[in-house]
């Protein structure tokens, strides 16, 4: 089996679906599986984290109430740096996972 290592960074939309320009790093986390269940790793790490963390009540909505999306990091210069998995909560709460490989220069 593979390790994935990823940074994760948190922040919070005041608009929900669009990408908040502030955001904090906020773990580093090493997943050993399958890359199939990746993001399935991802998702856990995420309830667990909304969970304990963030105080969000009533996991069992979790499911219906956390959304996988794929957005751009972009840096000074209007170029992409990497492409992320976000998981974002209703309220706006987000938790992204950017490869460490984006940082191999």
């Amino acid at each position: 089996m593979a390790k994935h290592k990823f940074i994760v960074i948190k922040g919070k939309n005041t608009i929900v679906g669009k990408h908040g320009l502030q955001y904090e790093i906020f773990d580093t986390v090493t997943f050993d599986c399958k890359e199939s269940k990746v993001q399935t790793e991802q998702r856990k790490y995420v309830y667990r984290k909304l969970f304990y963390v963030d105080q969000k009540h009533n996991p069992l909505r979790f499911r219906r109430d956390v959304y996988c999306r794929r957005r751009h990091l972009i840096l000074g210069d209007n170029s992409v740096f990497t492409t992320i998995k976000m998981f974002d909560f209703q309220d706006g709460t987000y938790y992204g996972f950017i490869p460490v490989e984006a940082f191999k220069f």
